[in-house]
């Protein structure tokens, strides 16, 4: 009986470990830029319709935009087209370095690894061909 109450007690202990390990929280320092630029995008299922938003924000000046779009059949989509616009923005401004920020993990990622999914093949490539007009462009 002793060897089973010890068992079960370095069972215990070993699992305590295991639940420390997974807590473990990974910080990643965003780089510092003057130039910060953020899209939003809100969608309609039943109504294919979406509004695209975004905000240009520099150590002189503050730069919102906003439009509407149809037709849009994925929040993904909205979220890349409003992305878009951001970046078209800031390139009409003529900014130079610029960290964009979406809150769509899925849309960073695509345009991160180079790697889209089908559905944003286009405006991925969009974004990315936009972005070669920047000397250093971070996506977060």
């Amino acid at each position: 009986m002793e060897e089973e109450i010890g068992a079960a007690r370095e069972w215990e202990i070993a699992q305590q470990l295991v639940e420390k390990k997974a807590q473990v929280k990974v910080s990643v320092a965003l780089p510092q830029m003057k130039v910060v630029a953020q899209s939003d995008a809100a969608w309609s299922k039943s109504s294919l319709n979406a509004g695209l938003g975004w905000v240009v924000s520099t150590p002189e000046n503050h730069t919102e935009g906003s439009r509407s779009a149809s037709f849009i059949p994925s929040v993904l989509i909205a979220e890349g087209l409003a992305l878009r616009e951001g970046v078209e923005a800031c390139r009409s401004l003529g900014v130079k370095e610029v960290r964009f920020e979406s809150d769509s993990a899925q849309l960073i990622k695509a345009i991160n690894r180079k790697e889209p999914p089908l559905e944003i093949y286009g405006i991925v490539s969009d974004i990315l061909a936009l972005s070669i007009e920047f000397d250093v462009v971070v996506f977060v």
